[in-house]
């Protein structure tokens, strides 16, 4: 019985495969001595070399062709690490000294051959290995056949050699056949020209799964791929027509590295660890490295050509397979696609805006690492579950939009299916080249059979990505009824409509509540929850939110997005360790604000700041259930909710000197009839109401150029979804509901919908799709119906001026102007209105000293407001137009 011995798998994986035998060494044996070559003449030298070189061409010993030492030695030690790169290396071989120059210089050139056969055979039985994946067992089987196709020319040359007229001498038999006729003979099919390309091809390949195996450093990978990420987006940004302006860059971000790939920028959503060993497309991306190396020799471009598609056959159904099924059929770790999950990313950079960057330091429940309220399913981490491999990614998908299309398709079926719905699976294994498709795939031209037609491959790539983004989407309009959650989110965030009338009447019932210190708020929010309840009782979004208490005001809120400072690039590309890219980041982010436990320097709620106010905390929590959580995530959310908290308080502080309005009015009334106070105090009280609707006037200023704002580009945005909705509904639930409305929206979306086929899905043969022909689709994809929304909720915060800090400084110090006149109007009102039963003379001394005081803060409060209405009217001229 053989020994068994148990080797450690991580130390050496490819000692584990199948090892040849090693050749018999002439040394170790009894040698039959041959004729000296020393003083032989030329023919009966070349006699002799063809003789042994029939051995050499082998991968073995001949009698003047012998092994080198080194050779020998790594040979008796083939199971160490110094054995096995010398047989896939291949044998050296030293010649006799007494053979002749001239035959010398020729069999070097022919033995390099038998180095090839040799070194070729064993990485073939050692590469033939699970271990190594299916595109390795490819090539494998590709050089077993060319090594066959070599022997066969080999048997060929050996009948000639060997072949003698009757009656001829055996000596003149071998004379008939020269060395350069064998030299010839073996060229004569290309077959040496073969050996050698898969030669280099395999000593690459081993090259490279040693380094890997020896030196891995994913940090470094990593870093790389951002380098050369941020050079190509440099060069895009350079070249592009439509540039930003200043202030839409700042709100987009002053750190380059937070644009999304789309627009030549950086590709943060990719696998950046490499493969353990050389495999996949790395094996791919090799061969294709030949290609280009070795362009200007058409034949050995045909030949790298057809061991290309041989090769990739593996590869061409695992990249099918993600394409139609969405499925990744990778058994052996190799493909450019790979699931990951939301714990395995050290960073989850995040595409978009800077309000990106601010989402985990402001405590903002990122989609994936919450769940959503009311017990309905979390939010599902799309955006990192499959990721692109960046080592060994084929040539032919450098292209980011091939690739990020690639990715997506596959990401857009899994999305459906997530959510319950059929998609008819298709067997590609089952079809091939020569047999159509099942009925959802029309014609085989989509199968994409070849990597060597980019043009071709674009066009199948489309086409998959053109299936998948019609059934994601009419998922999103038809199932989930996209535009009226838009409108709902509208409705209720942007306070438009009757939810304006509604979210008046709350701060009016509540104005006590939200002018309270905000270290009570926990003790008043039960009540405004309920009568924010009572108010939105028919909105569904109330199902997925609540009122809740954000940790800083609105103002400090926007503050820490505008104190995100721009990453240095250079910085990042020279960090040597993640914990030190992370200082990085934090630095950026900067510090944040204070916590509203700790806010406000007065103990006593009497006498309570405006930025302690609880209406600057408050804000309309909301978590959007898995699927929509895709296409409206929390990013999106924090933006919608920073829109709600400023109209919230503006409208408080519209509602607050309405009060006052109203109470001036009041007093004025009484002062004439019942006090009947002097003229003087009702020219102050009238004056002091005209002060007050200028103050309320310049608010309503404010407030209203918000929503015009915000009116102007939710049209256009969602204008831009409208056109994009799908022209054919397929949803439907189990008992034929069709779940589009154009009326509120029904809550039994958001549940499961019963398996149902996407049978209404009928593409376009290839040449009407290429041509531009119509058929049943979206004008919009899932990434660009994002884009639409996030660009929309941009535009609003950047044209509401939230993004400009000078602005917000000159907002802040207004709104607490207006708070302090409301103070002042009210302590004026409370003076003036005496207890009717004081003295008359007590009154009017009363009267006198505050109407003198009077008249000092209306001049400061009138010069005021005349300041800041200058000031406005210079900010709305001074509006992009």
């Amino acid at each position: 019985m053989d020994a068994v011995q148990l080797l450690n798998r991580n130390e050496l994986p490819f000692i584990l495969s199948s090892a040849s035998t090693p050749p018999i060494l002439t040394s170790d044996h009894i040698k039959v001595q041959g004729p000296s070559l020393n003083g032989a003449d030329m023919q009966l030298q070349q006699a002799l070399i063809l003789q042994d070189l029939t051995y050499v061409l082998l991968g073995l010993e001949g009698s003047y062709i012998r092994y080198s030492s080194t050779y020998v030695q790594a040979l008796k030690e083939k199971n160490s690490e110094k054995g096995l790169e010398a047989l896939l290396k291949g044998p050296d071989y030293k010649l006799s000294k007494h053979l002749n120059q001239s035959l010398k210089d020729i069999t070097k050139e022919i033995i390099k051959l038998g180095r090839f056969y040799t070194a070729l055979g064993f990485f073939v039985k050692i590469y033939d290995n699970n271990y190594f994946g299916q595109i390795n067992q490819s090539l494998a089987g590709f050089i077993r056949s060319t090594l066959d196709e070599f022997r066969l020319n080999l048997e060929l040359i050996i009948e000639k050699l060997s072949a003698r007229s009757p009656g001829t001498p055996q000596m003149d038999g071998l004379s008939a056949y020269n060395i350069l006729l064998l030299s010839n003979d073996l060229k004569s099919r290309g077959t040496d020209l073969k050996l050698r390309i898969l030669y280099e091809i395999c000593h690459i390949i081993f090259k490279d799964s040693k380094r890997r195996l020896l030196h891995s450093n994913d940090f470094q990978n990593f870093i790389s791929g951002l380098k050369s990420d941020f050079i190509a987006a440099t060069r895009t940004t350079e070249t592009s027509a439509a540039m930003l302006d200043h202030d839409n860059s700042r709100l987009r971000g002053n750190n380059d590295l937070s644009k999304n790939g789309s627009s030549g920028a950086l590709d943060l959503s990719t696998d950046t660890s490499q493969l353990s060993v050389c495999k996949g497309g790395v094996v791919l991306k090799t061969i294709s490295q030949q290609i280009t190396k070795n362009q200007g020799n058409p034949e050995i471009v045909q030949f790298l050509g057809n061991l290309f598609d041989h090769v990739s056959q593996n590869y061409l159904s695992m990249l099918n397979n993600w394409l139609v099924n969405g499925i990744i059929d990778d058994p052996f770790d190799e493909f450019m696609i790979k699931p990951t999950s939301s714990e395995s990313s050290i960073f989850n950079f995040r595409s978009g805006t800077i309000l990106d960057n601010i989402t985990k330091s402001s405590g903002l429940n990122i989609p994936g690492n919450s769940s959503a309220s009311s017990g309905t399913t979390g939010p599902s981490p799309w955006d990192s579950k499959f990721s692109l491999r960046r080592d060994g990614l084929p040539r032919q998908f450098e292209d980011y939009s091939l690739r990020n299309k690639l990715l997506l398709t596959g990401t857009y079926l899994n999305m459906v299916k997530d959510c319950g719905i059929l998609i008819p699976f298709v067997d590609i294994s089952a079809h091939s080249s020569t047999n159509s498709f099942s009925s959802i795939v029309p014609t085989d031209t989509h199968f994409v059979q070849s990597l060597s037609d980019i043009n071709l491959l674009n066009i199948q790539v489309e086409h998959w990505y053109y299936r998948a983004n019609y059934q994601l989407m009419s998922l999103f309009y038809h199932g989930y009824d996209l535009l009226g959650i838009i409108q709902d989110l509208r409705n209720l965030l942007f306070i438009h409509g009757r939810s304006a009338v509604s979210f008046s009447s709350l701060i009016s019932h509540n104005m006590p509540a939200l002018r309270s210190h905000c270290r009570n708020g926990q003790y008043h929010l039960p009540e405004l929850q309920r009568d924010f309840y009572y108010y939105y009782e028919d909105t569904l979004l109330l199902k997925f939110g609540d009122l809740k208490l954000e940790s800083v005001c609105i103002f400090t809120e926007l503050e820490d997005i505008l104190n995100v400072k721009p990453i240095n690039p250079e910085g990042i590309f020279n960090t040597s360790s993640y914990q030190a890219l992370k200082n990085i980041v934090n630095e950026s982010i900067g510090p944040r604000g204070s916590n509203a436990t700790n806010s406000g320097s007065s103990s006593s709620t009497n006498h309570v700041s405006f930025e302690d106010y609880l209406i600057n905390y408050l804000t309309f929590d909301l978590t959007l259930p898995s699927p929509l959580s895709l296409i409206i995530d929390q990013t999106e959310i924090a933006k919608f909710q920073i829109i709600f908290r400023w109209l919230a308080v503006s409208s408080y502080l519209i509602n607050l000197l309405e009060e006052a309005y109203l109470d001036l009015q009041h007093t004025m009334r009484v002062a004439k009839t019942e006090l009947k106070s002097d003229r003087k105090t009702i020219e102050a009280l009238a004056r002091l109401s005209i002060l007050n609707y200028r103050y309320l006037n310049l608010l309503r200023s404010i407030y209203t150029s918000s929503q015009q704002v915000i009116e102007e580009h939710f049209t256009i945005s969602y204008k831009g979804l409208v056109d994009g909705t799908p022209q054919a509904s397929f949803l439907k639930s189990s008992a034929g509901e069709d779940h589009s409305r154009s009326g509120p929206i029904n809550s039994t979306i958001f549940q499961h919908h019963s398996q149902v086929p996407l049978s209404s899905y009928s593409p376009s043969p290839m040449n009407s799709f290429v041509s531009g022909g119509s058929s049943p689709t979206v004008q919009t994809s899932f990434e660009q119906t994002k884009q639409i929304i996030q660009d929309m909720l941009d535009s609003i915060l950047l044209y509401s001026r939230l993004t400009d800090n000078n602005y917000l400084k000159l907002v802040r110090g207004y709104f607490k102007r207006v708070v302090n006149f409301r103070k002042f109007s009210k302590r004026i009102i409370s003076e003036i209105t005496l207890d009717d039963d004081l003295a008359s003379d007590q009154g009017k001394s009363v009267n006198k000293r505050f109407i003198g005081e009077f008249s000092n803060y209306y001049k400061k409060f009138s010069n005021e407001i005349s300041g800041y209405e200058k000031k406005f009217k210079e900010t709305r001229e001074s509006l992009p137009k």
